[in-house]
């Protein structure tokens, strides 16, 4: 096929694109009158049309202006795909060698299931005839690598040695093809033109608006990269065991497939970053490709950290390692560490506890802390190579699992930086902010923060008084000198507290002989309020009551307007028991009153609560006699 033409006859450069394309697919489907039908070799004749195919680009190049970069990029994608089909074809190739007489691989199984049934270019050989007319459509090979595994499992009880052998081929197809077609891109940039957008060193597009989506990260793609992955990983847990060591071609197998699970990872970091990175580019498209990209990327995330970190379990900690950073893995690269220094600990532990030879105990232990050192010297480069994106996924790490203490007082050098930024970003790490302030010498800070938690946050009434005592100490050692104005807020809080702890004192025993809260509250209702809520009419206040006296059992913090509820809806029986300890029965309104000069409600609410206190207070006493109309009280001697 010869590309040289007369250079003096000139071409619309729009006839010169739309010709480049035809060309392209009749090499890559060998459809060309210029292409021999068939060669001795296979992978002579996938060579021949990969050699054709530079032909036809370094052809362009040299004698047209630039093409656009639409055609050039589906140019770049026909070469792409014959290199990945010499690929698959290569990898078919090794297997045979190694295949038992009457063995089926994964590809006869495969590609007859894409082939129509008159389709015989390659003389009733579906395989010849794929690689001869349809490696354009390699797209659709890929995600059916493993069907060979289903469609032999489905006709009888297959070995799992046997399995775990179609299970590597299956890999090395789908390897192969994508690894490929990512290096062939990044080799082929320049001579496609596309070198201006660029690529980076994944085979990943910088710019891709416009194009038509890469093949190489198809949503079906994906998700069969994904499904290999889990199923390769199910297969060596399944296999891997003390028994495997007397089965050599089985260890050989699953070691093998071990290793695929590096490439495995990679492939999927790649495929997931390529198509994300598409959909966010292609504005024009509408909301459905842009929210396809979110769904990617959020997927990405999500299961990142799962393909990576079996590695470290298998036995291969630095490639786990080396793919956590490569793909800014930070959660991963922390959790690796984190586990790794978990698990040498636990071992640590069992030494301490073991009663074998004392010299190889030292041994193993000294080792162990060899190994636990390097470990945290790791998480501290870390600090130092990736900054604060690394260090916002540690401190998140030691606060889900509880470690407050490593979180407050581990990693000393990016302490003032790096954690004091963390823990003033939310509201959620407040009880952990104020602890640091106080480190750092911050008193005020600290003092505001706790009484934000104080008041905002908190839930539980014995916390809400040791906050509002420490803040309030805080803000005494930040003045250097007692100030009663400057802490007369917490002070009232401080009151407000202790009314409702006089409430909770009188009332805990109820809660702790009932079986549960909704008991409690009966028999509460039943005590404290029984002749004034049981009305019908009254179901509202009865409610009101009710999720007040709930939180007042539990220790819970209550809001003004739930204690006055409280305070003022109780019975009117003067020989009853008071609701707050060491008050006589009638002073819950006054102290309803005073608690809600405390309270500092907006003075809307104020006033109407203050009314509904006073009213229930008029209505609470039962008047049995009313004097006659125009009498008057008699006049004092």
């Amino acid at each position: 096929m010869n590309f040289k033409g007369r250079k003096e006859i000139k071409y619309g450069i729009e006839e010169v694109e739309e010709a480049a394309l035809e060309i392209s697919q009749e090499i890559l489907s060998s459809t060309s009158e210029y292409l021999p039908a068939v060669l001795p070799s296979l992978d002579t004749h996938l060579s021949l049309r990969a050699a054709h195919l530079r032909a036809l680009a370094e052809h362009l190049r040299a004698t047209f202006p630039p093409l656009s970069t639409k055609t050039m990029w589906r140019l770049l994608t026909d070469a792409e795909k014959c290199h990945a089909a010499r690929a698959v074809w290569t990898v078919r190739e090794a297997h045979l060698r190694h295949r038992q007489e009457g063995e089926e691989g994964a590809l006869e199984v495969i590609i007859p299931e894409l082939l129509a049934p008159d389709d015989d270019m390659g003389g009733s050989d579906p395989i010849r005839t794929w690689f001869l007319r349809y490696i354009g459509s390699i797209e659709d090979l890929i995600p059916k690598a493993k069907h060979a595994m289903v469609e032999k499992t489905s006709k009888g009880r297959y070995e799992k040695v046997t399995m775990a052998k179609m299970d590597a081929e299956a890999n090395d197809i789908v390897l192969a093809a994508l690894m490929k077609a990512w290096d062939f891109r990044v080799r082929s940039v320049k001579l496609y033109r596309l070198d201006k957008p660029g690529v980076d060193s994944n085979g990943i597009m910088n710019k891709t608006t416009g194009l038509l989506p890469p093949w190489t990260s198809g949503t079906d793609i994906l998700q069969a990269l994904s499904v290999h992955h889990e199923v390769s990983v199910a297969m060596i847990k399944t296999l891997w065991g003390p028994r495997l060591a007397s089965d050599l071609e089985g260890k050989e197998v699953i070691e093998r497939v071990a290793e695929q699970l590096v490439g495995l990872a990679e492939a999927c970091c790649r495929g997931f970053e390529e198509r994300s990175s598409w959909c966010e580019q292609q504005s024009e498209d509408g909301e459905g490709t842009l929210q396809e990209g979110i769904t990617i990327k959020e997927r990405y995330i999500a299961q990142r950290g799962g393909w990576i970190k079996p590695l470290a379990e298998l036995g291969m900690p630095e490639k786990a390692y080396q793919l956590a950073e490569k793909w800014q893995d930070y959660r991963t690269l922390v959790e690796l560490c984190s586990e790794e220094i978990i698990r040498i600990e636990a071992s640590q532990k069992d030494l301490s506890n073991a009663t074998s030879n004392r010299e190889a105990m030292e041994r193993e232990n000294a080792e162990l802390a060899h190994t636990k050192k390097q470990t945290i010297e790791r998480m501290e480069a870390y600090f130092d190579k990736f900054g604060e994106v690394y260090a916002i996924e540690m401190y998140e790490y030691l606060v889900e699992n509880g470690q407050l203490q490593k979180l407050l007082n581990g990693f000393e050098n990016w302490r003032e930086t790096y954690l004091t930024r963390f823990l003033r970003s939310s509201r959620r790490y407040a009880k952990l902010s104020w602890i640091h302030d106080v480190g750092l010498g911050e008193y005020a800070l600290a003092a505001d923060t706790l009484l934000e938690v104080a008041t905002e946050q908190e839930e539980d009434q014995w916390n809400k008084k040791v906050e509002l005592s420490i803040g309030k100490l805080a803000k005494i050692a930040a003045m250097g000198y007692l100030d009663e104005q400057s802490v007369r807020s917490i002070d009232s809080e401080l009151e407000l507290v202790d009314i409702q702890n006089r409430v909770y004192e009188a009332v805990k025993v109820i809660g702790k002989t009932s079986i549960d809260t909704d008991g409690a509250v009966q028999i509460g209702l039943e005590k404290y309020a029984g002749g004034t809520l049981t009305s019908k009419k009254r179901a509202g206040c009865r409610e009101l009551w009710k999720r007040a006296f709930a939180r007042a059992v539990e220790g819970k913090v209550m809001g003004v307007e739930e204690l006055a509820d409280l305070l003022t809806l109780v019975d009117s029986d003067d020989e009853g028991t008071s609701l707050l300890l060491g008050a006589e029965r009638g002073e819950e309104f006054y102290w309803a009153l005073r608690a809600l000069s405390l309270g500092g409600l907006p003075l809307e609410r104020r006033k109407f609560t203050e009314k509904t206190i006073w009213r229930r207070c008029f209505l609470r006493d039962k008047y049995t006699y009313l004097p006659p109309a125009g009498w008057t009280p008699p006049s004092s001697p």
